[in-house]
């Protein structure tokens, strides 16, 4: 006896072929490309703004007067400790007027020099007058302590003005700052008989020094006696 048997045949789904797989990766990558290119052309925060710069202009040459001293560069000022022969120790500068004047009034063998002068490069005035500068009592302090220092010590102060060469008026005013140094150094216990006063009567810008020429006069010491 024959029977009809229906024979069912499973079939397996086919799959795309393979060109049509690259097909969906190039079409990713497309995607993704673009995507990347509306990020990259999208809108950015501005750059911010450096800060400029600007050098400062070179200075301006100041016009000099040839017959006037060239202008000093300040020293470096040192303290030191000083010990005078009576114990007495005293702060000068080093380098400084004082530690010169106290070589040469302790050199016994070197005779005094009467065109020798000091400086005092701390003792300055007030422009057109007399009155100290602050800052002069130090060393003034210093040359009353030498003078008490060496009992036969005598001074003599010479005073310059404001503008050398300007004529009598700037003359009486060397006089009174010489004046006025020799009254502070009586003051402070030294004998008057020890000390003279006078004003430079060559006020010449030649001759006088830069620093007195700078810091509106100046006072110069000279040893008459050691």
């Amino acid at each position: 006896m024959a029977s009809d048997s229906t024979s069912s045949t499973t079939q397996t789904p086919s799959r795309p072929p393979q060109s049509g797989r690259r097909i969906y990766w190039l079409l990713g990558l497309l995607v993704l490309g673009g995507a990347v290119l509306l990020w990259r052309s999208g809108p950015r925060e501005p750059p911010v703004p450096q800060e400029q710069v600007t050098e400062p202009p070179p200075p301006v040459p100041v016009p000099t007067d040839p017959s006037l001293p060239a202008p000093i560069a300040p020293r470096p000022v040192e303290l030191v400790e000083r010990e005078l022969p009576d114990g007495t120790v005293i702060r000068v500068a080093l380098p400084g007027v004082e530690s010169e004047l106290i070589a040469y009034i302790a050199d016994v063998g070197r005779p005094v020099d009467d065109a020798l002068r000091f400086t005092l490069d701390r003792v300055g005035f007030e422009r057109g007058s007399a009155d100290l500068s602050p800052g002069s009592a130090a060393q003034i302090d210093n040359l009353v302590a030498m003078m008490k220092a060496w009992p036969f010590l005598k001074l003599q102060f010479v005073g310059h003005g404001d503008e050398p060469g300007s004529g009598a008026a700037d003359l009486e005013l060397a006089g009174q700052r010489a004046t006025r140094v020799m009254n502070e150094v009586v003051g402070r216990g030294v004998a008057a008989e020890r000390v003279r006063a006078e004003s430079d009567r060559d006020q010449s810008p030649k001759a006088m020094s830069a620093f007195q020429y700078k810091d509106h006069g100046g006072i110069d010491v000279r040893v008459t006696a050691k």
